[in-house]
């Protein structure tokens, strides 16, 4: 797998993590304890993406915005 494919590949992945995310989080009952974790952990995910170089800073953020924008319980904990 080539470098670019690599990356639209975690693109992707982190997209329909979020996407999942934000369904789950509108749709049932959630425990927000165990939704900030998730978040937490995807957050952690998304770092850890952009170090080795997957993703960019700017498409991390631009993901996780565009998340956000559709399903505003998405916001990482602090």
């Amino acid at each position: 797998m080539t470098r670019r494919l690599r990356a639209e590949r975690t693109a992707r992945l982190l997209q329909a993590r979020l996407e999942a995310l934000g369904h789950v989080a509108e749709r049932a009952p959630v425990n927000e304890r165990a939704l900030e974790a998730e978040l937490l952990r995807t957050e952690i995910v998304t770092q850890r993406a952009v170090e080795l170089r997957l993703l960019t800073p700017p498409q991390a953020e631009e993901i996780w915005a565009r998340s956000r924008a559709r399903h505003p319980r998405l916001v990482p904990p602090q």
